[in-house]
């Protein structure tokens, strides 16, 4: 209930901000002022992407969650989200492959699992290289429905790979990354336990990739 109130408190004042920043920026003429303006923006997005992700995790921490569970197909909910983040895909040249059985469906709440997708997506997204590819596959074994997104990019060492999943962790701190609250990973981790699943990461090391696994029960 605190992190809510607080949320709710810090984000009304952003609003108006992460609104009228970007008008005012394109308004700008002088370069110094539209320089100064777009570090601000960029700051206040990353504000309020902070505090939405901090009560998204503070909602999935909590006992009284209740997941909305639904059949769906996921062959075409990973398209879904692959053509959300076409843009930036294309930006990058990075290829994804879903190789993921068309006939594949599987009881979920289908608003979460498309977050992780699209977390897990995102993440792949900022630590590969150009011209790189993703490869996302996912079958059946025993009760569970097993789902994997492998990279090309830059790998993970075993410090890193112990710390994936902890908050506010990020793989490279060096990064000055706005666009990542380093909550995405967390979160992912609560909704695949919510779902009573597990998932996990593997890298053989730097410039070797990294593969994310999670398996979810197969009630179908």
């Amino acid at each position: 209930e605190f992190i809510n109130q607080l949320g709710h408190d810090l984000k009304n004042p952003l609003n108006p901000l992460v609104n009228l920043l970007p008008i005012i920026e394109r308004g700008e003429k002088d370069p110094d002022k539209k320089k100064m303006l777009k570090i601000i923006n960029r700051n206040v997005g990353y504000m309020k992407n902070l505090v939405t992700k901090t009560i998204e995790l503070a909602k999935l921490n909590s006992q009284n969650i209740k997941l909305n569970i639904e059949d769906i197909n996921i062959f075409t909910e990973v398209n879904k989200v692959i053509e959300i983040n076409k843009i930036m895909l294309d930006e990058n040249n990075i290829e994804v492959k879903n190789n993921i059985p068309k006939n594949l469906n599987i009881q979920v709440d289908k608003i979460r699992l498309e977050e992780v997708f699209n977390n897990l997506l995102n993440n792949s997204l900022k630590y590969t290289y150009n011209y790189g590819k993703i490869v996302i596959n996912a079958y059946s074994e025993d009760d569970f429905v097993k789902i994997s997104m492998k990279d090309n990019g830059i790998g993970m060492n075993q410090d890193q790979l112990s710390h994936v999943f902890d908050e506010f962790y990020k793989a490279d701190a060096s990064r000055h990354d706005f666009d990542s609250s380093g909550l995405g990973m967390s979160i992912c981790k609560k909704i695949i336990e919510k779902h009573g699943g597990k998932i996990w990461v593997e890298s053989e090391g730097h410039n070797k990739g990294t593969t994310f696994y999670f398996m979810i029960p197969n009630k179908n």
